[in-house]
């Protein structure tokens, strides 16, 4: 969708202009050259949240400032809770199903992460075991830090534009 928004291509051709990216440079340099990338795109991504998060704080009033009125915004009720927005018209109805999702998605994840192919694969190219768990642990570091950025993030963004439909997104519903 960035790609079809910047050059003004359809999303048909972005789709198609980014597939043949990925498949030939997957193609051509292997197992290491995606490990490359995703190294790349982890740094990236995550400059990109830390650039952006203070720019957002700031524009939505400073650092206590923002998170105050994200906590407490009418239109968002329960937004920076545990549990996120629950009630009758959210995605979750109640606190308590909201934390039998996470769980579960949880245990999930774990076990994905943990033998999954494409992962498995990733630490039998590292030099020996010291190196992988290293790498997961200071992966799994970066990955919390990145996710308290990010929400902290989107949940302060609400209060900078304020035309954001919250019954939209707090059904749900596309």
């Amino acid at each position: 969708m960035l790609l079809a928004e910047i050059s003004g291509v359809s999303y048909t051709v972005a789709l198609l202009i980014m597939w043949l990216v990925y498949a030939s440079f997957t193609i051509h340099s292997g197992a290491k050259g995606v490990i490359v990338n995703d190294t790349i795109m982890f740094f990236l991504f995550s400059l990109a949240t830390y650039i952006s998060f203070p720019f957002i704080i700031k524009k939505a009033g400073g650092f206590p400032e923002a998170i105050v009125k994200a906590a407490t915004d009418p239109e968002w009720p329960d937004l920076l809770s545990w549990h996120g927005i629950t009630g009758p018209n959210a995605y979750m109805g109640e606190p308590w199903e909201a934390l039998i999702w996470a769980i579960i998605l949880g245990l999930v994840w774990s076990a994905v992460i943990a033998i999954s192919l494409w992962q498995s694969s990733r630490y039998l190219m590292e030099k020996n075991e010291h190196v992988a768990i290293r790498s997961v642990v200071l992966a799994t570091v970066s990955i919390i830090a990145i996710y308290l950025f990010l929400h902290l993030s989107f949940s302060t963004i609400t209060t900078v534009k304020v035309d954001i439909n919250p019954k939209k997104y707090s059904s749900g519903l596309p």
